[in-house]
């Protein structure tokens, strides 16, 4: 990463050019061979420890890399920041600061914000080193390194330069959202669960097939039973168990007149009522996908989590849910079921996590409802949250 020099600091250095013509003229008229080297050393120092630090300047590198520390809430961690020093002499005395979004704290902090974080370091020749400072996550979302400098001197204090990176650093910090139960959860069951041949069921193992059937010209060619078929004389297909497909769908429709530049705390707990929902998805190997209308960078016009099950999925999730803030643009509510409509093919269990000014005759809402949907509404009573389901008529919902 390259540097730009804001600040020079010659005090120091001015001095000792002073000092230096000083002695060295002294010296000049009385022919005092020991006062011109001291004026001379003093001019040589002032003037070397300059181009140190302009050598410094170009062989101190941050290592710029795309890095991710991931919280939760009220963990702690470390933020990482890495130097690499490409010169033949050794880097003295570098202070660095930084300053990071709110969202977290540092814990060793000697400034009077907690997000400030200053630290001193110095670089061996041909060497790299990594600096960490402690930090807590405090609340949900992401955050970068806002503010950050470098205070250079030489060994001797004469000369200091205050550097700052010419690009964005690149490190990031990722704070996930703390799951808060909801109350009937248990209790939800799918109305159409489908039922999809699987070759590896969850509760069924795929080399013992419950049957065989006369092959088609549509099966797999790896399905076939060599061992049936041969008994028989024709050709067999292995038949699997056909289990419940679940597939669950979490819709965020956020009305886009909402111009707040700060989270609220109704918003905090669907956020987190749906960090408990994947939890329980993941924890009983359900599929499931997020829909929000936060408008993307590009031609799509909503921000959306693909369909996934497990661990991984978790993880995307979590991260999903922690780039998602109230005051970003978004794109209109019915523009937005449109778009989701068209993504679903199949009939799932939809779970409407928030949807500001809601309306039970949309046309989108009873298209699913139609369709063969089963939608569920959240609703926060207090620091009760529990789920709703509309008929599939239409009408009251009801719990």
């Amino acid at each position: 990463m390259n540097w730009s020099v804001e600040d020079r600091n010659r005090r120091m250095q001015s001095l000792f050019y002073l000092l230096g013509v000083a002695v060295f003229f002294i010296g000049f008229l009385r022919f005092k061979p020991f006062l011109l080297f001291i004026g001379l050393f003093f001019i040589v120092l002032g003037y070397t420890s300059e181009k140190y630090m302009l050598y410094l300047t170009r062989h101190l590198m941050l290592i710029n890399k795309k890095t991710d520390t991931r919280l939760s809430i009220g963990e702690n961690g470390e933020l990482t920041l890495m130097f690499t020093n490409t010169s033949r002499l050794p880097f003295f005395s570098i202070q660095g600061e930084l300053e990071i979004d709110a969202i977290a704290e540092f814990r060793e902090s000697t400034h009077e914000h907690p997000q400030s974080c200053t630290f001193t370091f110095s670089i061996p020749a041909g060497k790299t080193i990594s600096i960490t400072c402690p930090i807590t996550a405090i609340s949900r979302g992401t955050a970068r390194i806002r503010s950050f400098q470098l205070t250079c001197e030489d060994p001797l204090h004469i000369c200091r330069v205050l550097l700052r990176p010419n690009e964005l650093i690149r490190n990031r910090l990722i704070i996930y959202p703390k799951p808060l139960p909801v109350a009937n959860v248990s209790q939800l069951r799918p109305r159409h669960p489908g039922f999809d041949p699987a070759a590896h069921a969850l509760f069924h193992d795929d080399t013992a097939p419950s049957g065989t059937r006369d092959y088609l010209t549509s099966d797999p060619f790896r399905y076939i039973h060599w061992k049936a078929s041969a008994r028989s004389g024709r050709l067999q297909t292995k038949v699997f168990e056909k289990v419940a497909h679940l597939s669950w769908c979490f819709v965020f429709l956020t009305d886009p007149g909402n111009t707040a530049n700060r989270t609220t705390d109704d918003f905090e707990k669907r956020i987190s009522a749906t960090a408990y929902m994947t939890k329980f998805s993941c924890q009983n190997q359900i599929s499931y996908s997020i829909y929000c209308n936060n408008k993307p960078m590009g031609k799509k016009i909503i921000t959306e989590l693909e369909e996934g099950h497990g661990t991984a999925q978790l993880r995307k999730a979590w991260e999903f849910l922690a780039f998602m803030q109230k005051w970003q643009i978004k794109t209109p509510v019915d523009q937005s079921m449109r778009a989701i409509d068209q993504i679903l093919s199949r009939s799932q269990t939809l779970f409407i996590m928030d949807w500001d000014r809601v309306s039970e005759n949309s046309p989108y809402l009873l298209k699913w409802l139609n369709f063969g949907h089963v939608v569920f509404f959240l609703h926060i009573e207090g620091d009760a949250l529990f789920f709703s389901t509309v008929p599939a008529s239409g009408g009251e919902m009801s719990v």
